[in-house]
């Protein structure tokens, strides 16, 4: 999984970009490495990861939440995000 930063001050969004003048997007590999940096890099800035639809995410987390099912079919998607390996276990009913 990839990452960006993007910096939200004052309203106006702008994407981290490198050091070095390229004007390029600094893309971290891993999530500690954009979470680390996020304060050095950002006054009010957000790690977003790419490749994957937080919308949809979202969305069946609610579903799952509101119709009081297992959400195993979305753990790794999660995961990914996460930069983690987790395991979600059902719900005892």
């Amino acid at each position: 999984m990839k990452y960006i930063q993007l910096e939200n001050f004052f309203h106006s969004i702008h994407i981290v970009t490198e050091n070095d003048d390229s004007g390029d997007p600094a893309i971290f590999s891993s999530l500690k490495d954009a979470q680390e940096t996020l304060s050095e890099n950002c006054q009010n800035g957000v790690v977003v990861p790419l490749g994957v639809d937080m919308i949809y995410l979202v969305r069946e987390l609610y579903e799952a939440y509101k119709n009081d099912t297992d959400i195993v079919h979305i753990g790794d998607l999660i995961a990914n995000v996460l930069d983690e390996h987790i395991v979600f276990h059902p719900k005892p009913k």
